[in-house]
């Protein structure tokens, strides 16, 4: 289907979530305290979000932040007013418009919900083909392009597009076109054909379920519009053939019929930017070539631009308004900006629904497709299969030939960015991915029925909107706005129309989006769900659509486990019991907040237990105040209910079918502490087990780093003193110390050293100081502050900084020879190629009416156009992020893998999101075990980057051709060559039992120096593209001096002890799963330590 850009779940970051939900209960809980010491708001100064906070708190108005904008010099009575301007607003918008006998709710959504309940459980048995037709019916009604479907589903929206009165579409784009193949398509659509089309891609890029976005770009609009209708045509001519097949057989068609007249997906929009790009290319110079070029509009438009100029005709859209940028002194415009962007002139509610569900019937295998090729050519990759040539997941994905199904690989660029696999050695993780996606689910009523029950108070404490917000029309609800806030002259002094405006749509969209999860719940309640699987580059796997576990925690708490069809009968004794509700407990604990160990978490939930048995108001009243200060409030409500109906009827499997939620602490330096083998981090990280006097507990890399810099900044302040003592006449600096121990914390070095690891630049950093400094300290201190911060990190993690470079080095020099970047794992091989993206901005023009009479107006469309050439640096900037991650998909797809070998794998459920794992809390514990041998897996880290090295200069080198090279390589080097090409087949190094064997194990797989130097030379030799001799020297030069330097360290003799603990840390010892006599696989149980672990928590 037309990528759902957004609402796909590649473009949210559920870490990132949870930590801005983290951040706000630890600022609600400050300011709770703050309350207790009656700290009150000052009667004038800068509002902020926590003043609103602390406002709410004071005045009961627990959903303040909802409502109130921050910014401004704006009181505490100021805030009261506007609160109780939104009770008015809400109360005369329901008695005067929605009580008006004309109005209808947007009734045009309820057919997928209703063709669900109609087919549910209670109403009927739904055998396995019957399902199997409701996921059929449910996928055509709203993943693909069904012209029927769509009219169908127009609702209130059938006359704003389809009126008999109004020139259609498709005689509107006969008026305006002139390319022939343009105007055959257009002829082959029927008579509303082209507004469905237009409703369908609207009803993707506009989605009630992205509350991030709320426009999208013209270009983006233009194209998908002109991607949409070619798909369709192709459907129709494939169609056609097919009637034609059937009734005269292959001689009789026509042979132009063979041939569709566009390709699939291909748009005229950005063909016509490339033509353009083309023709201009002679006369740009290679320096300004990747400039903005600025490109007239065309004389002949597109179908997407047609199209765009025909809503525009109707009113349905309209592009937003330029931004006139002022000059302070002289008070007139200096610039105006065009953001390029489209915003929708009705309710988005009234759009038919198009997005991805749940399914009721199992996922079909991934399988590779009859039609793809299935092996390609290519020294680096040869005989592996494109991910991008897997078909399955949902069941009509196999039935579409018209190239608009989905494929495993989730990547658009298919090509630019791949994965390949070897369909045997990969086999786990075909069987990873079957596993994830086999595994059932099913709406919690429970929660369900208490958020139902408790709408009102879940909005009073801000955790909800009220529902009647996701009624409200646009128009009418912004033509109240305006006349209330006319009659409150006060009000509108001291808020902006644009600041409640933006506040109100806001809210309307929250609501909606809460109210569709809510229906989407309710319409599965009586059916086993499952989320089908797709992989990134990386090999992270993600789900599309607005429900599943990658989503906010409303979505989490309304998920939970059910049995598989072939799960192996399971019997709960006292021993199972009692680990369900250990790890349930403390699960449900930290849904609440953090704790530094699990016997924390589990006093705090013990007395909490205490609080649901003594005191009758708790799930009335205190549970509601609880959620003011939680990190997940639909968890946390989600498991009071479940220990509450576990205690009155003691069915342990309301616990046993809740799911838990375990992240990785920190797993980007975890992963880099594993190939550094540094044991700080990987103490610091609790990779590594390491106990104290106090015992275990969970550590955390970011303090750990924060205490780092206190103490560099001491001892650089001591230094300072010492100079100032000698130069007297010097003038004082700023303490940097005191001004850092003032404004940082934990969460502040998280966001300033998170980012190093992915590539952050000085620049970057000193933004990000500024930002945070901003009003507190002048331009010379924020230098200083960035500058004491760079220093540290290169200075306290210089080891770790030199990896990076050795890897975005290699990535730069393999880039530079006209090869993807290729980095590996045991199962898959990751394609990389970043391409130069021409900044263009293209002229659209449409036709509008004005007065009743035609006005032609002019937008622009600014879009990033792919060329030919490999973009280098991005490549090079880029590559260790995706590095990283892939490792980290890789250890994922290891974990499931390795419990497919259980004996009982089919009783074990598990759901991987990047480096987070849900499972069932009988199995939480095994976890930690699992994750760290999968770690392990990965191989011996000197292995890992030796494979880097070879796929871009050692191979390269050998392979090539050149007759100057034939005696390049002696006899031992050629031999050294295959013996490590063989190693590399295998990364993990056996178990020698001894150290001394052990090392030499370890520098026997160095690159020796000389042979870089060959190899590197020889490259120079084969080089085509022009990159000059000085660069390249200073790049081979720093590759060679970092990996030398790295290896020095990896094989010296404390190199080799740190593998040791690591390794007798990470891999599972007693493990016959790994045999290859063993077949029968492991209990789960024996997996269990019995104790706590940290390496991955709740």
């Amino acid at each position: 289907p037309i990528r759902e850009s957004v609402r796909v779940s590649t473009d949210r970051d559920p870490d990132l979530e949870d930590e801005k939900r983290e951040q706000l209960g630890e600022s609600m809980q400050t300011e709770l305290e703050r309350l207790t010491w009656g700290v009150e708001v000052g009667t004038s100064e800068d509002i902020n979000v926590d003043t609103v906070k602390r406002w709410g708190l004071q005045n009961n108005k627990y959903n303040a932040e909802h409502w109130i904008p921050p910014g401004g010099q704006r009181t505490a009575e100021d805030m009261g007013k506007l609160y109780q301007f939104w009770d008015e607003f809400i109360e005369t918008y329901e008695n005067e418009v929605m009580m008006n006998s004309g109005y209808r709710e947007p009734l045009n959504k309820d057919k997928v919900f209703n063709t669900l309940l109609d087919h549910s459980n209670n109403k009927t048995n739904q055998t396995a083909e019957e399902l199997k037709g409701i996921q059929t019916k449910i996928e055509r009604m709203t993943m693909y392009f069904y012209e029927a479907n769509v009219y169908e589903s127009l609702g209130q929206l059938k006359n704003k597009f389809i009126n008999i009165d109004e020139q259609t579409a498709k005689d509107y784009l006969l008026d305006k076109l002139e390319k022939p193949d343009d105007l055959d398509i257009v002829r082959a659509m029927g008579t509303y054909t082209l507004e469905c089309i237009v409703v369908f891609v609207l009803s993707k890029q506009f989605n009630v379920f992205a509350l991030d976005k709320a426009s999208v770009q013209v270009a983006t609009l233009v194209s998908e519009l002109d991607s949409a209708a070619k798909i369709e045509y192709n459907r129709i001519i494939a169609e056609d053939r097919k009637r034609k097949k059937a009734k005269w057989g292959d001689k009789q068609i026509n042979e132009d019929e063979n041939i569709l007249l566009q390709d699939k997906g291909v748009d005229t929009f950005n063909g016509d930017v490339h033509s353009e790009l083309d023709r201009k290319k002679k006369s740009i110079s290679k320096q300004t070539n990747r400039k903005r070029v600025r490109i007239s509009k065309h004389k002949e438009p597109g179908i997407g631009e047609a199209l765009f100029g025909w809503l525009a005709s109707r009113k349905l859209i309209e592009v937003k308004k330029p931004v006139f940028l002022f000059d302070k002194k002289n008070k007139k415009p200096k610039n105006v900006i065009y953001p390029g962007y489209v915003d929708c002139l009705f309710d988005i509610k009234d759009l038919p629904f198009c997005s991805t569900l749940p399914m009721v019937y199992p996922p079909a295998d991934w399988e590779l497709w009859p039609t793809a090729t299935a092996e390609v050519s290519d020294p680096y990759i040869t005989n592996l299969t494109p991910l991008s040539s897997y078909r399955g997941g949902y069941l009509t994905s196999l039935q579409r030939e018209s190239g608009d199904s989905p494929t495993l690989l989730s990547e658009k660029d298919y090509g630019v960015f791949d994965i390949h696999i070897d369909r045997e050695r990969s086999q786990p993780v075909l069987s990873a991915v079957k596993k994830l996606q086999w595994q059932p689910y099913r709406i919690n009523k429970l929660v369900y029925d208490f958020i139902q029950k408790h709408w009102s108070v879940l909005v009073s404490v801000g955790l909800l909107r009220p529902k009647n917000l996701a009624l409200f029309k646009r128009k009418e609800a912004l033509r109240l706005l305006s006349s209330l806030l006319f009659k409150h002259e006060e009000l509108s002094t001291i808020y902006r129309y644009s600041e409640l405006k933006s506040v109100l749509l806001k809210n309307i969209h929250a609501s909606t989006f809460e109210l569709y999860t809510m229906k989407i719940a309710e319409a599965y309640l009586d059916y086993k769900i499952y989320f089908p699987i797709f992989l990134d580059f990386r090999g992270r796997n993600y789900r599309h659509g607005p429900f599943h576990f990658h989503e906010r925690d409303l979505v989490r708490s309304l998920i939970i486990f059910d049995e598989s069809d072939d799960s192996a009968a399971h019997t709960i004794n006292s021993d199972v019991g009692d680990r369900i509700l250990h790890n349930f407990l403390i699960s449900a604990a930290y849904h609440k907040s953090k704790f530094g160990v699990y016997r924390e978490a589990l006093e705090f939930i013990y007395n909490k237990i205490e609080d649901m048995q003594s005191k009758p108001t708790f799930f009335e009243k205190d549970i509601f105040v609880d959620t003011l200060c939680c990190r997940h409030p639909f968890q946390y409500i989600s498991s009071c209910i479940s220990l509450k109906t576990y205690a009155d009827t003691k069915d342990l499997s309301v616990l046993r079918y809740t799911p838990v939620f375990q992240d990785a602490s920190a797993s980007a330096y975890q992963i880099m502490s594993y190939f550094l083998l540094d044991i700080d981090y990987g103490i610091h990280t609790n990779l590594l087990k390491k106990t104290n006097t106090d015992g275990r507990y969970i550590r955390d890399i970011y303090e750990f780093m924060w205490g780092c810099l206190i103490k560099y900044l001491i001892a650089e302040e001591k230094i300072e003193l010492a100079i100032k003592l000698l130069t007297p006449n010097e003038k004082d600096q700023e303490s940097v110390l005191a001004k850092i121990v003032s404004i940082f914390d934990r969460n502040v070095v998280k966001k300033m050293f998170m980012p190093m690891m992915y590539g952050k630049t000085d620049y970057t950093l000193k933004k990000d100081v500024e930002d945070l400094l901003k009003g507190k300290s002048d331009s010379e201190g924020i230098n200083l502050i960035s500058k004491h911060i760079s220093t540290y990190w290169k200075v306290n993690f210089g080891k770790m900084k030199d990896l990076m470079d050795l890897i975005n080095y290699v990535s730069w020099f393999g880039a530079g020879q006209d090869k993807p970047v290729v980095y590996s794992t045991p199962y898959w091989v990751t394609l990389q190629t970043y391409k130069w993206r021409k900044r263009v901005k293209m002229k659209i023009q449409y036709e509008t009416t004005k007065n009743n009479e035609k006005e032609v107006k002019t937008t622009s469309a600014k879009m990033l156009i792919p060329l030919n050439d490999n973009d280098i640096r991005k490549s090079s900037t880029s590559t260790f992020a995706n590095f990283i991650h892939q490792k980290d998909a890789f250890t994922a797809i290891q974990l499931v893998d390795f419990i497919n070998k259980l004996e009982n794998a089919s009783s074990i459920p598990i759901y991987a999101v990047h480096d987070n794992f849900i499972t069932m809390p009988e199995y939480a514990s095994i976890l930690p075990t699992l994750y760290r041998d999968s770690i392990f897996r990965m191989g011996h880290p000197l292995i890992i980057i030796n494979k880097f090295l070879f796929d871009h200069i050692l191979i390269p080198a050998i392979q090539n051709e050149h007759p100057q090279n034939k005696h390049l390589f002696s006899v031992e080097e050629r031999s050294m060559l295959d013996r490590m090409m063989i190693d590399l087949q295998n990364p993990l190094i056996p178990d020698f039992g001894s150290v001394d064997i052990t090392k030499a194990r370890i520098k026997s797989i160095v690159i020796p120096k000389d042979l870089l130097l060959k190899c590197f030379s020889c490259l120079w030799m084969s080089k085509t593209k022009k990159i000059s001799l000085v660069r390249w020297e200073s790049c081979r030069d720093k590759i060679i001096k970092v990996y030398m330097r790295y290896t020095d360290d990896i094989s010296s003799d404390e190199g080799v002890s740190r593998w040791l603990e690591y390794k007798n840390n990470l891999e599972f010892a007693s493990d016959p799963v790994w045999s290859s006599d063993n077949t029968n696989g492991t209990q789960a149980d024996s997996l269990d330590k019995g104790e706590d672990d940290y390496c991955i928590h709740y």
